[in-house]
């Protein structure tokens, strides 16, 4: 019984952990996408690591052609921009721990949106000189 216990006393922690990997991956799609039209790493750095802010310049290039992610997987990409620009997925907050992460983006949609990023740049990115 107290194994089962601590399995879910670590749930939450355990799923701040992996919304890092799934937050990093819609970034660096993203940033692999805009570099197709020839935006340095100095333009790349621009909007940091703000989700948000990358997806509505990879909208302006037209990402829609290439991929069509639903409105529930693009809140989830932006949602995850305040937790991934704090660092919250590498170290947690006590404060927000204790609200219970009121702002979390759904991780289902997040890792979608992740693996539906990567799959349709894959190719576009392969072919790019």
């Amino acid at each position: 019984m107290s194994r089962l216990l601590n399995h879910f006393a670590l749930a939450p922690y355990l799923s701040i952990r992996f919304g890092t990997t799934w937050s990093a991956t819609p970034l660096k799609s993203l940033k692999a996408y805009l570099s197709l039209f020839d935006m340095t790493m100095v333009e790349l750095m621009v909007n940091g690591h703000n989700l948000e802010s990358i997806l509505r310049v990879a909208d302006e290039k037209l990402l829609s052609r290439t991929i069509d992610l639903s409105t529930e997987q693009r809140a989830a990409v932006c949602n995850a921009t305040e937790y991934y620009n704090g660092k919250v997925f590498e170290y947690p907050a006590v404060g927000e721990a204790l609200s219970g992460y009121p702002a979390l983006p759904d991780f289902e949609m997040l890792m979608a949106a992740a693996s539906m990023l990567v799959d349709s740049l894959a190719e576009p990115c392969k072919r790019a000189e």
